[in-house]
């Protein structure tokens, strides 16, 4: 009766109740009885039963107010129970789903770097051999060489994202002289730069710290390739210090800057500012991964990646890199 009316019922005496239906065998007697339904929104979900008040004959209403407020309680936990459950389930769900993507995607990108390799390297060959070829021959060449490793980069930055999120990006720290590594970067991307922009160093000739070589190099590349793609006018600054125990490298550029509203997501994987995409040339466009994984690998060398911007001024990204590497490097003691 308390579950079907779904309210409280207090009697002196539950045997002489219309709806008493006696006890299972060897059941001790019972008479005074209280109980109240476990409500959860308008569905009962169970019951409280309290029997035989010590002292009394009868439960009063006082006792009735407190079992309610027990019930409301135990709805509460049910329903705290159920979304848990609901929560590992979905949770369990998620971690298999990203486990076959990732899975996934370093198939795929094993599958998709073989061949673009492949075509990379006979363009590559091709175009050893411009005597052979007309001018418009060796101007496609270049566009399938370009547009084969801007897609190669993608793939790899998919299958970074993958380990990264599967907690398996393994690093190989080391000895290492961050300076020359700068300015190997500026070189690299100098041809990219355009006309007008220059590409400026400052920092001393050499700095010793630890970490992974390929890693940072990754995260410059990162950087300092938004900086130059972003910028039209004026220079971009790479910097080098030192401040105590961290190498601080900061990458300044007079571009037209990240809208404020944009600053707060710009770390996250696949995000792209509308303004910045508005900014870049459609054969320029990358998958918005860039700085999201130069923030993990950051992160994973006891660092982090801070960015300042205001448009129409220019950006500013500032990586700080313990000198001394938190990780262990192999072969040492």
């Amino acid at each position: 009766m308390v579950m079907r009316e779904a309210r409280p019922v207090r009697l002196h005496d539950l045997t002489k109740h219309e709806e008493s239906v006696g006890y299972p065998e060897h059941h001790p007697p019972m008479h005074s009885f209280l109980g109240v339904p476990i409500t959860s929104g308008h569905k009962v979900r169970g019951r409280l039963y309290l029997t035989e008040k010590v002292g009394s004959d009868a439960f009063s209403e006082h006792d009735e107010q407190i079992a309610v407020t027990l019930a409301s309680q135990a709805a509460i936990a049910l329903e705290n129970a159920a979304l848990y459950e609901e929560l590992e389930t979905t949770n369990h769900r998620l971690a298999e789903a990203n486990h076959h993507k990732s899975i996934f995607l370093a198939n795929m990108s094993h599958e998709l770097r073989s061949p673009l390799n492949t075509i990379i390297g006979y363009a590559s060959l091709l175009l050893d051999e411009p005597a052979s070829l007309g001018d418009e021959q060796v101007e496609d060449l270049r566009i399938i060489q370009s547009s084969s490793k801007h897609l190669l980069t993608l793939i790899a930055d998919l299958l970074d994202l993958s380990k990264i999120e599967a907690g398996k990006l393994v690093l190989h720290p080391a000895p290492m002289d961050i300076a020359p590594i700068v300015k190997e970067v500026i070189a690299a991307l100098q041809p990219q730069a355009h006309d007008g922009v220059d590409l400026a160093y400052a920092g001393p000739d050499s700095m010793t710290m630890s970490g992974d070589r390929g890693r940072i190099r990754q995260m410059l590349l990162n950087v300092m390739g938004n900086a130059v793609k972003f910028t039209r006018a004026g220079c971009v600054t790479t910097t080098v210090e030192l401040d105590r125990s961290h190498v601080v490298i900061t990458v300044t550029d007079t571009g037209p800057g990240i809208p404020e509203h944009d600053l707060e997501r710009i770390f996250e994987s696949f995000f792209q500012s509308q303004a910045a995409q508005a900014r870049t040339p459609r054969e320029h466009e990358g998958a918005g991964l860039g700085l999201a994984i130069t923030q993990a690998l950051a992160h994973e060398h006891g660092g982090r990646v801070d960015i300042t911007s205001s448009e129409h001024e220019g950006t500013r990204v500032t990586i700080r890199l313990p000198r001394e590497s938190t990780k262990h490097i192999p072969g040492s003691a």
